[in-house]
């Protein structure tokens, strides 16, 4: 499998605000956002390198990523 991606421009935002497909950097690691923020206030994202799931608070600063992925099976 071959991830593509190619970006855009830097713009930060709070992870609450993004919807499920928004690819975001946290930590360097470029994650994509698969639920947003539910009940407990923690937004489900995967890594995009790894395919594990991780839950992040909603008040972090993400780095948003414009990007296209492309799958190759």
């Amino acid at each position: 499998m071959n991830i593509v991606y190619q970006e855009k421009e830097n713009r930060s935002d709070f992870i609450r605000n993004l919807k499920p497909t928004d690819v975001c950097y946290i930590n360097n690691q470029l994650y994509m956002v698969v639920m947003p923020a539910d009940k407990y206030y923690n937004s489900m994202v995967v890594n995009l390198e790894t395919g594990k799931v991780k839950y992040f608070n909603c008040n972090i600063i993400v780095q948003l990523a414009a990007c296209i992925i492309a799958v190759n099976v």
